[in-house]
């Protein structure tokens, strides 16, 4: 965890190492809270929003720092560190920005059900994410699974 944060904090400019670090650390937080845990720890989330934040444009980069996201913001803790570095407003502008992406509008929905999950309800909604969902739900309205991360969140 601690190399691939360094590497993205080194080579914030860099579209390929931004994008392979949010894979990584999404990958790293799947399936245990002690991995995710740690990747908070190490500076993970930041250097996911960071990359978010420096690379609007790259749907890639969107599309992966959402997903680890979505795995980090799994852990009540790590929704805190989130909130306090600007996760919702980077998901919420990630999906703004790339409607006609299926996958950062599904991975986005799903990174806002978790950010809304307990007290993150209304930080999410005024920070925009029910809009963002509503968005991404009429932008793919053939895609079940946009459909059905759209209504959870």
């Amino acid at each position: 965890v601690e190399a691939v944060v360094k590497g993205m904090v080194a080579h914030l400019q860099s579209v390929g190492v931004q994008e392979g670090g949010c894979e990584v650390l999404a990958g790293l937080s799947i399936k245990k809270d002690d991995k995710r845990v740690a990747v908070a720890a190490k500076g993970g989330i930041e250097a996911v929003i960071n990359a978010m934040k420096e690379h609007v444009s790259s749907v890639a980069v969107q599309a992966q720092g959402c997903s680890a996201i979505v795995n980090l913001s799994i852990s009540d803790h790590n929704k805190v560190v989130m909130a306090a570095n600007g996760g919702t407003e980077a998901v919420v502008r990630a999906m703004e920005v790339h409607v006609s992406s299926a996958d950062v509008q599904l991975q986005g929905c799903k990174a806002l059900f978790n950010l809304a999950a307990n007290a993150g309800k209304v930080a999410v909604a005024e920070k925009g994410g029910i809009e963002a969902a509503i968005n991404a739900m009429k932008a793919h309205v053939s895609i079940a699974l946009v459909q059905e991360q759209g209504c959870m969140a």
